[in-house]
């Protein structure tokens, strides 16, 4: 919804910075929440940090299986 574009942007500006391990992306680290809150002064409430983790947790959860359909069945 267009009330949230600004929870959105905040997650692409903290997923293009994010970590690799080399086996693939890391979660956003709550360092990195903060220090991104610190540089552009958004100071983002609480519920709006879970949405941003909620995103997160969706991104990984698609970049570990990036074609469900092709998963075997469970």
């Amino acid at each position: 919804p267009p009330e949230a574009v600004y929870l959105w942007s905040a997650f692409r500006r903290l997923s293009g910075r994010r970590s690799s391990s080399g086996f693939g992306p890391l979660a956003i680290s709550w360092p990195e929440i903060d220090a991104f809150q610190r540089l552009t002064r958004s100071g983002l409430a609480p519920w709006e940090i879970e949405i941003i983790e909620m995103l997160d947790h969706l991104f990984l959860k698609t970049m570990a299986n990036p074609n469900p359909e092709s998963a075997p069945s469970e």
